[in-house]
């Protein structure tokens, strides 16, 4: 059985894979649009998810090196992204701008799938 050290360290390390996942894709967005950017804004929807990807997995990989470095469980860091996706999912898009919206959106949503993978409370 993995101690809590080592899962933490397995969960920093999947978030990190995931985040350069994520700036691969934004970086292979940003060559098509020096190319043709009226061809890439036209499939530009999916970098909204992208770009929110980049950002919550970096905070996330960031959240289980500091647990561990501070003698917190999965369980707490479970705790937290489990209270942050239920905040997220209570709050309507207020802005007036579509694309802050369409991050909000991007935001929940990659929440839900991380509670999703890896469970509110479980091991």
């Amino acid at each position: 059985m993995k101690t809590e050290s080592e899962k933490l360290q397995a969960a920093a390390e999947n978030f990190d894979r995931l985040q350069r996942l994520a700036k691969t894709k934004l970086n292979e967005f940003a060559d098509a649009i020096r190319e043709n950017p009226l061809h890439a804004m036209q499939w530009a929807d999916a970098n909204f998810e992208r770009a929110a990807a980049f950002a919550l997995y970096g905070e996330l990989a960031a959240a289980c090196r500091n647990y561990d470095d501070n003698d917190k469980t999965m369980a707490d860091l479970r705790a937290n992204y489990t209270r942050a996706a239920l905040q997220h999912a209570r709050q309507n898009n207020r802005s007036s701008s579509n694309s802050s919206n369409q991050c909000d959106d991007a935001v929940r949503a990659l929440l839900a799938e991380v509670v999703q993978d890896y469970g509110p409370l479980s091991d």
